[in-house]
């Protein structure tokens, strides 16, 4: 019999912990699971799994703190037989534990970052504190990346006995690199523009070079500003191309650039790993575990990110190669699939 687990994200528009949510749907499936997905409303995620699970609580409820949801997704858990729910994201996570434990199932809780320690603000001892609580209602807890699991021991206090480190993979990406070329310097960024990331200050370093062609994909608040830094200071070497479902064309590209003031483990990052991209990543969260001889960190500062890529430029071709090879190593999902399967097994029966 096939066990039947839940699936559990805030938000269904494309992002990291998405694409992770996707590719664990995939498995799991090929692994003998049924799989259902509850979210926020059709977006992407939807779109990618449609075929993939057995059942889907599209809720708009989950978005914000909700009794109403907590009991139409309790409903949902006890309707369909529900063995375990695998939450990812922050309010998702507080829902999962809490329904799960009221009716007395199982719970894995993806940390793809602590939000609670990086985005709480002044309000990060509380925070903090709830999340000790919610740990102590968790079968186990998956840190993306080894700073996590640091993070939830030291400044969480969550037991280590709740605690595994999971490193975030992908399947290796493989599109055809598109026939144009340029003299350029190929540089892209990927990623939704509002906090925490930075690309501002990843524009303001290009402001007074021509050697380097920089490409932004994505679109959120801050798309305005940046748009007016581009449009005030004629920088012809910097396009956006705004929200592109699915990109995968890293291929076409030198160097990745991720510039933010917190991550978990970037699964933008490593999709271009799996395209030999140079990498120019902040100093922060899990982003030093995706460097070793392919790319640069830099401080939060236009001064340190223009310095990374002219380091990205002189030895671009090496930290290509270091791309891949530290890919293959650590990051194919391929080769850490069956870590995941034992999990949901063990706790779905």
């Amino acid at each position: 019999m096939r066990e039947r687990i839940l699936f559990l994200i805030t938000k269904s528009e494309i992002g990291g912990a998405q694409k992770f949510v996707k590719e664990q749907i995939e498995i799991s499936n090929d692994h003998g699971f049924d799989c259902y997905l509850a979210t926020n409303e059709e977006n992407w995620l939807t779109e990618e799994v449609k075929g993939k699970v057995v059942g889907q609580l599209i809720h708009s409820g989950v978005s914000s703190l909700s009794m109403s949801y907590f009991i139409r997704l309790a409903s949902f858990i006890k309707e369909h037989r529900i063995k375990l729910v695998i939450c990812n994201s922050a309010i998702a996570g507080v829902y999962g534990r809490l329904v799960a434990a009221y009716s007395q199932i199982n719970s894995i809780y993806v940390s793809h970052g602590w939000s609670s320690v990086y985005n709480g603000g002044f309000f990060s001892m509380i925070f903090n504190r709830i999340e000790w609580g919610l740990s102590k209602l968790t079968s186990m807890i998956i840190c993306v990346s080894e700073n996590d699991m640091i993070v939830a021991r030291t400044k969480i206090k969550i037991s280590a006995k709740k605690l595994i480190h999971i490193s975030n993979g992908i399947k290796a990406l493989d599109p055809e690199k598109s026939l144009c070329s340029s003299n350029l310097i190929q540089m892209l960024a990927v990623a939704r523009l509002q906090h925490p990331k930075r690309i501002d200050l990843l524009v303001d370093a290009l402001k007074n070079r021509s050697d380097v062609q920089l490409t932004i994909v994505g679109e959120g608040e801050q798309a305005n500003l940046i748009n007016e830094k581009i449009e005030a200071n004629q920088l012809k070497n910097i396009k956006m191309l705004g929200k592109i479902d699915g990109f995968k064309q890293f291929v076409d590209y030198d160097i990745f650039a991720l510039i933010s003031e917190s991550e978990g483990l970037p699964i933008s990052a490593i999709e271009a790993m799996s395209c030999s991209n140079a990498l120019l990543l902040s100093n922060v969260g899990g982003c030093s575990e995706l460097i070793d001889g392919n790319g640069v960190l830099v401080d939060n500062q236009v001064e340190s990110i223009a310095k990374g890529i002219d380091r990205c430029i002189e030895d671009l071709s090496n930290f290509k190669k270091g791309s891949l090879s530290l890919f293959k190593r650590n990051f194919d999902l391929d080769k850490n699939k069956l870590k995941y399967v034992s999990l949901y097994r063990k706790f779905s029966n």
